[in-house]
């Protein structure tokens, strides 16, 4: 799996019959994918890592893990499958399509069919899911993904569903031997059965929540090795949303170095690898990679993300906006000269210009107006192009409400 490289593999937690269905599913000529439900905070990345390393052999595996930022833009999935799309470029939503299936089909072994796994698909806007189903009209794109599911599949993606057969398959919580498995990859021995069946209680089989509160545990030296296994040495009391609190906890036991890398992922995923290594001290980074909190995707150039959406969110709550602002703008300082000229490299830099009140030239505001108007992303057309307006009211005409402008001869363009 082209993710993974120099990070932990966990073993493939994966109930056998579920795996075999994905792979019949995946190998015949109908249906041409799998998403897959399962409760938020489940783990649902170890399962997707396991079955994309099961199916690599058949398939060109593409996997990434769709962070909520790519929500802010329309067709933001695009960031992750086109991350160099040239800003200057003109972009319609056709063309989009065509650069995205162009891309993956790139990533794809001649003769073999191309497999998108995405992870957190449900926090995709509806264009981006209109543009997987427009991919998936492919018979050599196939596709696997994650969606949360207390979260109703949106009409997009069930027009896919209807017209590929896509497959909606409903993963049940852990079993306690698949939890065994798990316990004994991550503690480095045997796990004895009392330890095994205390945590599948007390997370319900989840997986995330198992893996916080493993780790809380040991760190708290509560996990101790007696008779050749691991065993709990005394009883485990949980208050409140365990997933919540567990990770309340896993924040605040992160050295200060690592809780620097969280933050600037937490406020900038997903971002370019060689940024984030300028930003943070690289030690850091590796201890994250190597436990699995961090993953590194293997784009050019290689971006790295956050592995669970709950740690992003817990982490921006206790930066305050000022905060915010000041990592943004670190982060955007180191990117440019790094040479990342992409059009989504683009709109967030002149959110940031904007937001911060930093000088912002016109050459870039009417790039963002035009490309962003041509993508039906209206609200950051109209706010580029009045910026433009504000400047220079005697010769920029007025915009009307779809963002077009009403005089068309005077910017063919927009």
């Amino acid at each position: 799996m082209d993710d993974t490289e120099g990070t932990h593999t966990p073993p493939p937690i994966i109930r056998a019959a579920e795996l075999q269905e994905i792979v019949i599913a995946l190998s015949g000529p109908e249906p041409a994918g799998i998403v897959i439900s399962g409760p938020g905070g489940s783990g649902m990345t170890t399962l997707l890592d396991a079955a994309a390393s099961v199916l690599g052999g058949s398939f060109s595996v593409i996997a990434h893990n769709v962070s909520e930022s790519f929500a802010d833009i329309p067709f933001g999935i695009a960031m992750a499958l086109v991350p160099d799309l040239p800003a200057r470029a003109k972009v319609w939503p056709g063309s989009i399509v065509a650069a995205c299936r162009k891309a993956v089909r790139g990533a794809a072994t001649s003769g073999s069919a191309a497999l998108l796994v995405l992870d957190n698909i449900d926090f995709l806007d509806d264009m981006s899911l209109w543009l997987l189903s427009q991919l998936l009209v492919e018979p050599d794109i196939r596709l696997i993904a994650t969606h949360r599911s207390d979260r109703p599949l949106r009409m997009e993606l069930m027009e896919s569903v209807v017209s590929r057969q896509l497959s909606v398959v409903t993963l049940d919580d852990l079993t306690q031997e698949q939890l065994r498995e798990f316990l004994d990859d991550r503690l480095g021995g045997r796990a004895a059965r009392s330890l095994v069946r205390d945590i599948h209680t007390l997370t319900g089989g989840n997986l995330q929540t198992a893996k916080l509160l493993v780790d809380e545990a040991a760190a708290r030296g509560e996990i101790v090795e007696q008779a050749d296994s691991w065993m709990l040495s005394g009883p485990i009391r949980l208050d409140g949303s365990q997933a919540l609190e567990l990770t309340r906890h896993r924040l605040e036991g992160y050295s200060v170095p690592q809780r620097q890398v969280v933050d600037i992922l937490a406020v900038g995923e997903p971002i370019p690898l060689a940024v984030l290594e300028q930003l943070g001290p690289k030690r850091a980074i590796d201890a994250l990679r190597s436990d699995g909190t961090i993953r590194v995707l293997k784009d050019s150039p290689e971006t790295a993300t956050l592995s669970h959406a709950i740690e992003a969110r817990l982490a921006r709550q206790h930066l305050g906006p000022e905060r915010i602002l000041e990592l943004r703008r670190s982060i955007y300082a180191t990117s440019s000269p790094v040479g990342d000229d992409s059009l989504w490299t683009l709109f967030r830099r002149v959110d940031l210009e904007q937001a911060s009140g930093l000088p912002v030239p016109d050459a870039d505001l009417l790039a963002v107006a035009i490309a962003a108007n041509d993508i039906h992303d209206n609200r950051r057309a109209r706010r580029a192009a009045e910026a433009v307006r504000a400047r220079n009211s005697d010769w920029l005409p007025a915009w009307n409400w779809r963002g077009r402008s009403i005089r068309q001869g005077t910017f063919p363009g927009l």
